[in-house]
């Protein structure tokens, strides 16, 4: 019955640790022309291009949300990159069908009502470019 009492906790332990690894993961992303972006929660597997294609699936929320939609579909319409944000802020090239939200989450530092907890967020733009030549 000790041997028992003594696993239970590491048991409970190790699946909190696997769910909180598994759980949806806070999205912000954004084209070059938004001021502001879209954040949502996603599943933490999902492809940047699949999060990009999940999010044009729901219907908008408000007019504005309405408006960065159409945005999108303007950036994603011709050449564009996929630019994930690091922790420094720094901005990289990534290939939005091998790069999943997991890959890009950074702990940071968000403001709650029980005060400055640490969470991990994903942050990338979707940014058009004109084809040189």
């Amino acid at each position: 019955m000790t041997t028992m009492l003594r696993e239970r906790p590491t048991k409970v332990a190790n699946r909190r640790r696997e769910a909180t690894a598994r759980s949806p993961i806070p999205v912000a992303f954004k084209t070059a022309m938004s001021p502001h972006p879209f954040v949502t929660t996603l599943d933490p597997d999902m492809t940047l291009s699949e999060a990009v294609a999940e999010v044009r699936r729901r219907p908008p929320v408000d007019s504005m949300e309405g408006m960065r939609l159409q945005q999108l579909a303007r950036e994603l319409s011709g050449p564009h990159d996929f630019l994930a944000i690091n922790a420094a802020g720094e901005v990289t090239k990534v290939d939005p069908e091998a790069t999943t939200i997991d890959e890009i989450a950074t702990p940071r530092d968000v403001r709650t009502p029980r005060g400055v907890e640490t969470t991990r967020i994903a942050a990338f733009e979707v940014q058009a470019y004109a084809p040189v030549g």
